[in-house]
């Protein structure tokens, strides 16, 4: 793994996810010892921009069960993933946590 560089990892996720490869995205992603938010952050908006809301969400659940807190770019994420995929429940149970759960202030993107 990329223990002690999530940043390298972080950079990887990226790179696979823009290049299309969602798989190598993710393997890259499971490589990160010490996961931090913006490793989070980086997997979601790949699943989300690959069209896999469902696997975005369930990440999401997945951030959140090991103790890392979202902030506004997770959300932003979250919300576009869950517009452009049809999903309005999600997105309005989300939308409703962010504030009450999270306290992450309302912003125009959201």
């Amino acid at each position: 793994g990329f223990q002690g560089y999530a940043y390298v990892g972080n950079a990887l996720v990226n790179l696979y996810a823009k290049c299309g490869d969602i798989n190598e995205s993710h393997r890259a992603f499971g490589d990160i010892a010490n996961k931090d938010l913006v490793s989070w952050n980086t997997m979601l908006f790949a699943f989300g921009v690959h069209g896999l809301a469902d696997q975005a969400l369930k990440l999401y659940d997945n951030m959140i069960a090991s103790g890392t807190k979202p902030d506004n770019v997770t959300f932003i994420g979250l919300l576009t993933t869950c517009s452009h995929s049809g999903l309005v429940k999600e997105g309005c149970t989300i939308f409703e946590s962010m504030v009450k759960d999270y306290g992450v202030p309302l912003e125009v993107d959201h």
